[in-house]
């Protein structure tokens, strides 16, 4: 796809959008500044770096793994039953275990987040998004492609009960906020190493 087929949004206004983010003190206020704005990949890419160096106000940490429904996991008689079938129309019982192999792909969850907090935790933003935020069809939000966003304005959560509740399990933080997000086509999300808040 082109540069110009892309059709992406002004750079600079993209990055000065994130980038408030950080300074707006009322949930209110977040909320009706996110349903506004686009948030470019490059640019949450570049402030990740960014925050990688030296002399900025924020720490980032990222977490990226896979989640996959334990009751899909093919056991050892799903397998013996798949290879048992042979080759052609395949028996009822080889049918299940690629039914159960199907809904896998389908249900698994490709987690990325990035959290970005001061030196002593009382302000901090968790950006995160599965696979299925980038669909072009049947995506959850009717805005299309996504990251979500909760941060330190969500009463009664802390930066470190978020990030613990991100990093295990299957993660349904409630009340993130959805920001528009565009990636650049055939590109892959930068990865960064995971590692402890403090």
């Amino acid at each position: 796809m082109s540069e110009m087929a892309y059709n992406m949004p002004d750079k600079r206004k993209s990055l000065a959008d994130l980038i408030a983010i950080f300074g707006i003190k009322k949930k209110s206020q977040l909320k009706q500044h996110c349903r506004s704005i686009t948030i470019l990949q490059e640019d949450l890419a570049n402030l990740i770096f960014a925050c990688m160096g030296q002399g900025m106000p924020w720490s980032h940490r990222a977490h990226h793994r896979h989640f996959q429904p334990e009751h899909l996991h093919p056991t050892s008689d799903d397998l013996a039953a798949l290879s048992a079938s042979g080759l052609g129309k395949m028996n009822a019982r080889a049918q299940k275990t690629m039914n159960k192999v199907t809904a896998l792909f389908e249900e698994r969850r490709l987690l990325s987040g990035h959290i970005f907090f001061n030196a002593d935790l009382s302000e901090w933003h968790l950006f995160y998004f599965d696979q299925r935020d980038f669909a072009d069809r049947n995506n959850h939000w009717q805005g299309g492609s996504h990251i979500h966003l909760i941060n330190h304005l969500w009463p009664g959560r802390t930066a470190q009960d978020v990030w613990n509740e991100f990093c295990t399990g299957n993660p349904q933080i409630r009340g993130a906020l959805h920001v528009r997000f565009q990636r650049r086509p055939h590109s892959n999300y930068p990865l960064t190493p995971t590692r402890p808040l403090r």
